[in-house]
């Protein structure tokens, strides 16, 4: 059964976007340096990838980073 994006829920399309965004760079995570890892951010910051709630988490899982951590004052 083929999906389309309509049918794909958003949670589903921002991993997929995420994933397609590191492939493209033709290093795997374990390989980037920081400035490409940095540069991957960077892209999906301006395809609005990052307003989806939990994106920065999953970008940071699947480039191998630590998670980002919240630090109340």
């Amino acid at each position: 059964m083929s999906e389309t994006l309509s049918s794909l829920p958003l949670e589903e399309l921002m991993k997929q976007r995420i994933a397609n965004t590191i492939a493209s760079n033709g290093l795997s995570p374990e390989r980037m340096s920081v400035a490409e890892k940095m540069r991957i951010a960077q892209i999906l910051e301006e395809e609005g990838v990052l307003n989806v709630k939990g994106a920065v988490a999953e970008i940071a899982r699947q480039l191998g980073c630590p998670p980002p951590r919240c630090t109340a004052t």
